[in-house]
């Protein structure tokens, strides 16, 4: 008779299968949610001056999002694209500060002003939301905001999501 030893047979293979699964399903593994947000678009206008203090003439936009990005777990790289536009002409921004935490540590980027205002990094962010904070040349009646996060294995993009969305305010 032949011995079978070191081979697998049909039954081993699925009692294999059938054990993944059922560690999966006994939540053995939880998700890291990695690069995974959700998008608040809550301006608070009030908060803003704190943040950026610089003296200003005319009749500046002050725009605050304390939560634009909200991390369900952590960001290996983000890209947040910001246009301001009045009557469909672009709004200039004069500066730009954008808040987070990294390493369990505040963070400050200040951001070169422009129109688009953009904020890019691969560096991995904490959980904690990012806060964006704009003073515009002149109030905008039109904000749109793109963010892509992409999660990231080894130098290879293996997941990437964009979002675009769009606010008008209303007029003065």
């Amino acid at each position: 008779m032949g011995s079978n030893r070191g081979a697998i047979t049909r039954s081993q293979g699925e009692n294999s299968v059938n054990l993944a699964l059922s560690v999966i399903e006994r939540g053995k593994f939880t998700p890291t949610l990695a690069d995974q947000f959700d998008v608040d678009l809550t301006l608070a206008a009030a908060e803003v001056r704190s943040i950026i203090p610089t003296p200003t003439t005319g009749n500046p936009g002050f725009l605050g999002f304390t939560g634009l990005v909200r991390p369900k777990g952590p960001i290996t790289g983000i890209g947040i694209r910001v246009m301001t536009s009045l009557q469909d002409q672009p709004v200039l921004t004069l500066q730009a500060v954008l808040l987070c935490h990294k390493d369990g540590k505040p963070v400050r980027y200040d951001l070169a002003g422009g129109n688009p205002v953009i904020f890019e990094t691969m560096e991995t962010l904490d959980l904690a939301p990012l806060r964006l904070y704009l003073m515009t040349q002149e109030a905008p009646d039109r904000i749109t905001v793109e963010i892509r996060a992409a999660r990231v294995v080894s130098e290879m993009c293996v997941d990437e999501k964009q979002r675009a969305l769009d606010i008008s305010l209303p007029s003065h």
